[in-house]
């Protein structure tokens, strides 16, 4: 960059005119960006999004989103099979928080099964099961609309994949996962792929880390 090697591995190209190179070839000036203001962040209802990859994640319902808004990341993931609830900040303080373990935030989700519960199951579910990476285990779990099949589960792990492995692990096929709750935050009132800004209130919530 200016005819000098870089020290530092991440650098932020803010001037248009900088002479920025890569194997000795200049960089155009588009490919130079400016950090961008923090703003709200907002939550919105998706499904099949790639797993663990932030614009990628973004694209099934980039047209739905303003098209003034700042790069934004999810918090959290949803995989190709799953919906529901993901939350999406260009705030970075705010997103390396709520991601780290710490944080501790809990998530509820709303399982679908092929084939009934038994109650020893929930049990289990709740008291622990042993996986790959050690034990795996629900805050609760229990019975919706009087459907067997279908299961509401408090939880507060973030491992990969967590709950269709646990149920796995018992021999139950994961028909349908929805997020519906997660940083105290929820999707009511928002339908598949809409969005909507945070208040000053939740987003305030977030920052003191004042959810379940």
């Amino acid at each position: 960059m200016q005819g000098e090697r870089p020290r530092r591995p991440h650098l932020t190209l803010g001037i248009p005119h900088d002479d920025s190179r890569l194997h000795d070839r200049r960089l155009p000036d588009g490919a130079h960006r400016r950090r961008r203001p923090r703003g709200r962040p907002l939550h919105g209802r998706g499904r099949g999004l790639p797993d663990g990859e932030e614009l990628r994640a973004l694209e099934p319902f980039r047209d739905r989103l303003p098209p003034d808004l700042p790069r934004v990341v999810s918090i959290g993931r949803l995989d190709l099979t799953t919906e529901g609830l993901l939350l999406l900040t260009n705030d970075g303080e705010l997103a390396t928080r709520l991601l780290h373990p710490s944080s501790n935030k809990k998530k509820v989700y709303h399982v679908h099964l092929d084939r009934k519960i038994s109650t020893s199951d929930l049990e289990r579910i709740c008291e622990g099961v042993e996986l790959e990476d050690g034990m795996a285990f629900a805050d609760s779990a229990s019975i919706v609309a009087d459907d067997p099949k279908q299961v509401g589960i408090e939880i507060h792990s973030g491992k990969n994949r967590i709950l269709r492995r646990i149920f796995d692990h018992l021999n139950y096929n994961v028909v349908k996962l929805d997020r519906v709750y997660s940083a105290g935050l929820t999707k009511k009132g928002l339908g598949r792929g809409e969005y909507r800004m945070l208040n000053d209130k939740e987003v305030e919530m977030m920052k003191r880390g004042a959810y379940e």
